[in-house]
């Protein structure tokens, strides 16, 4: 498997086509608040190129990413027939692969049936289905065929002719293993400079160099797995696409905070290319009603979308001001305003000075009837039985204090606190 190391080094030549890439770039823009939320990403630019200035490695220090591209030297681009032998080798131990796996499966036949060699069974079956085969799966195999080939040796005579023919298949999936690894490796090695020159491309999105060829580097193996050349094209046109879709899934995975899935990564590139389009034919921006008329997406998804790629902001991130945190001034859903709480101290006060022409008992009942201090009105059975008294003799008491209540000097106390 070929993988880099990760690191935050740029060479001077990658930097000279970076800055080549954005002198050429179209002069055509997007509206400003479609650009400024889908293309949020491309803001990091600054800060990767800022980053690829400390490229200069330390004295002692390993250049890993000049070894790496020092080593495409020793590899040079694979000629039409050499890359047609390869592919040929290839797709023919692939096929070869997959006879061995339909004869594996064909002999399982004969074993007894058993919850585990069921499972067996359906795994060879998944294993033959598949369009290519990396050193991984091919191991699984090997394992999974270990494995039945145990089993089939526990069931007497007939299970150890069983096991013999399966460790046979297993051996010859072990020959065809080779025919598979090396020409995949070979394609492999002779195609890395098409992974830096597509890595390229995706410069500024938020990841490094060397990353995105990592990235990069597992699609092409990928391409190299699935290759088949009997449908007449070459395989960097195959591979290319693989490539593509290694390296925008990782920047759409890693490149933000936040992650975004991929599916709203591909919907917003479609919204920004509608958006400008639109605004060119309108000679306006777009609402975002107008953009989903176009993409088949309401206005609400459309907006959702775009505010998706909204950054985040620190609370410890400073106010206009300059002396408060963004936190600071966000208030406190669970508290009550300073404005509530006075209102709330000075309105208990007004009713504790009201509540003075009541005896001890009705301030008791009226407290508790009209949940004042409580979290809810109690009802009548219920303050009779915290009080150890009737209902009934809860209500007449409840009629005389409220009687009390209604008295002329008491009602201009009331209308003062509203």
């Amino acid at each position: 498997m070929i993988t880099l190391q990760t690191a935050s080094q740029f060479t001077e030549t990658q930097k000279n086509h970076t800055s080549t890439l954005h002198k050429g770039r179209s002069k055509k823009r997007t509206p400003v608040r479609y650009r400024n939320s889908i293309n949020q990403m491309d803001m990091d630019q600054d800060q990767d190129q800022e980053e690829s200035s400390k490229s200069i490695a330390e004295p002692g220090s390993v250049n890993l990413e000049s070894m790496y591209f020092r080593g495409f030297r020793s590899r040079p681009l694979l000629k039409a027939q050499e890359e047609l032998a390869l592919a040929t080798q290839l797709y023919q131990g692939t096929a070869d692969l997959r006879v061995l796996l339909q004869q594996a499966l064909e002999l399982s036949k004969g074993l007894s049936p058993q919850p585990e060699v069921e499972s067996l069974q359906e795994e060879l079956t998944k294993f033959k289905e598949l369009n290519g085969y990396s050193a991984p799966v091919v191991e699984n195999i090997l394992e999974c065929l270990s494995t039945i080939e145990s089993l089939s040796a526990m069931s007497g005579k007939a299970g150890q002719k069983l096991s013999r023919q399966f460790g046979e298949i297993r051996r010859s999936i072990g020959e065809v293993r080779v025919d598979i690894e090396e020409p995949k490796d070979a394609l492999v090695q002779r195609n890395l400079r098409l992974v830096v020159d597509v890595a390229k491309r995706y410069l500024g999105r938020g990841m490094n160099f060397l990353d995105l060829v990592q990235e990069g580097n597992i699609g092409l193996m990928k391409a190299a797995e699935r290759f088949d050349y009997t449908r007449g094209f070459k395989f960097s046109t195959y591979a290319t696409w693989w490539i593509r879709q290694g390296i925008s899934r990782a920047v759409a995975d890693q490149s933000r905070t936040i992650r975004v899935p991929v599916h709203t990564n591909e919907a917003s590139t479609k919204i920004a290319k509608t958006a400008q389009r639109l605004a060119q034919q309108l000679n306006r921006e777009p609402t975002f009603e107008e953009i989903g008329q176009h993409l088949d997406m309401t206005g609400d998804r459309v907006k959702e979308t775009i505010e998706a790629f909204q950054e985040p902001i620190s609370l410890d991130a400073p106010s206009v001001d300059g002396e408060t945190e963004l936190g600071e001034l966000i208030p406190d859903l669970a508290c009550q305003s300073p404005d509530e709480e006075v209102s709330r101290k000075s309105n208990a006060q007004w009713l504790n000075q009201i509540f003075q022409v009541l005896t001890a008992r009705e301030q008791q009942v009226i407290r508790l009837r009209f949940g004042i201090g409580v979290d809810e009105a109690w009802t009548l059975e219920q303050v009779g039985r915290s009080m150890s008294v009737t209902r009934e003799r809860i209500r007449q008491i409840e009629v005389v204090a409220l009687k009390k209540l209604k008295e002329s000097h008491v009602k201009a106390m009331l209308a003062e606190i509203q």
